[in-house]
């Protein structure tokens, strides 16, 4: 007889992927009509920032991290944006493939952050 073992989710685990969905479904682009939205709920993409999601999450990490990345490039905060962008930038590169439209639109806002800090 054979014992199969599965990692079981903590409570915790699935807080995060609770928490990473519903940030990634309630925050908006960084365009200017959505910065209102943007304000009040930019303070949790900062926390997600610090997630380290499971392979299931990576795509929904990433897009919201890019959203948040283009408000705070938007808004000038350029650190939490380089941030955002580069880790983005990584995820969508290994979850989707450099040829996807997601993943050059992440690498174009982490060049324009880059390029907005003077560094080329």
């Amino acid at each position: 007889m054979r014992f199969f073992f599965f990692k079981q989710k903590t409570a915790y685990e699935i807080f995060k992927q609770q928490c990473i969905k519903r940030m990634t479904v309630s925050f908006p682009t960084g365009l200017y009509e959505n910065w209102a939205i943007c304000q009040r709920l930019f303070a949790h993409v900062q926390v997600v920032l610090k997630y380290t999601p499971a392979k299931d999450m990576m795509e929904e990490w990433a897009t919201l991290l890019y959203r948040g990345g283009w408000y705070a490039w938007s808004q000038g905060r350029y650190d939490i944006a380089e941030q955002m962008a580069s880790k983005s930038r990584k995820a969508l590169t290994r979850k989707l493939g450099g040829e996807d439209a997601a993943t050059l639109a992440s690498i174009s806002l982490f060049a324009s952050v880059i390029g907005d800090r003077g560094r080329w």
